[in-house]
């Protein structure tokens, strides 16, 4: 099986093409094994006539959506030239996404997540209280969360530095029995009204180098709270993303791919 290495930003990803017969589940879990298999967040299945993205996580599961995946989709199919002109539409189980091609060279696009969802059905809360400023405790704290569902639930926590003290509490947060299929937490500072810094933690892998639909949650609460402009640097660990919020209130991410190898991958490797 011939396979692809990708990062966006430090979020890595193994891509394939789609083969009938491969079970993609059990596949996942044993590819992106960063001990005994290849080593990755995520698996990406390349899918053609129509250009669709399956994506599977560490343990199999199928996800929804992850923008970093997208730019790095964009970039596979482009040099594959399995689609022609400057933008794409990208099939995913969270709807159809648009991408378009801003540079070649180094490779930049500009993701269109889409518009965020607020109900409490989206995120797989069962309750009819507002997600949006609520207090949950964990380990004994009260701290303050903004839920959301853009690109996969997001959860955003705003806090004045980055020290232990708040980043102890991403995996009671992640795991809080309020979100039944659990959340990412994304820890966002505000530096100023064009500048914010993030740190995503995922439920499923910890804390991750960088994470443009936590980044962009971020956004989408810090300006309706008024603590930003529509638009802003997001810094993560491993770089930055561009973020803006348009029109119908769709946000629209600038995100880098690149490859970092090409191998094969043998069956007795499964």
């Amino acid at each position: 099986m011939k396979i692809t290495k990708m990062e966006s930003l430090g979020n890595d990803f193994i891509v394939v093409d789609y083969e009938k017969g491969i079970n993609y589940e059990a596949l996942a879990p044993k590819i992106l094994n960063r001990r005994l298999g290849v080593g990755a967040d995520l698996l990406i299945v390349v899918k053609n006539n129509p250009i669709e993205m399956l994506i599977y996580n560490t343990i199999g599961k199928r996800e929804d959506m992850s923008t970093n995946a997208l730019a790095c989709f964009t970039k596979y199919t482009h040099d594959l030239r399995l689609f022609r002109g400057g933008s794409i539409d990208i099939l995913t189980t969270n709807g159809t996404k648009n991408v378009e091609i801003e540079e070649e060279i180094p490779f930049l696009s500009r993701v269109n997540i889409g518009a965020p969802n607020y109900t409490n059905q989206m995120i797989y809360v069962n309750d009819s209280l507002s997600c949006m400023g609520r207090v949950i405790k964990v380990n004994g704290i009260d701290v303050n969360t903004y839920s959301l569902s853009l690109g996969g639930c997001n959860t955003i926590v705003f806090i004045d530095s980055f020290d232990s003290r708040y980043l102890e509490l991403a995996e009671g947060i992640a795991m809080h029995n309020l979100f039944k299929r659990h959340t990412n937490v994304t820890f966002c500072q505000i530096i100023n009204k064009l500048n914010i810094k993030c740190r995503t933690y995922e439920y499923d892998k910890g804390f991750v180098l960088s994470n443009a639909d936590g980044c962009s949650s971020a956004l989408v609460v810090a300006n309706k709270l008024n603590l930003t402009k529509g638009k802003v640097h997001a810094e993560v660990e491993n770089g930055s993303f561009y973020i803006e919020i348009g029109k119908k209130n769709n946000v629209y991410v600038r995100t880098p791919a690149r490859y970092v190898f090409t191998g094969e991958y043998t069956e007795e490797e499964l």
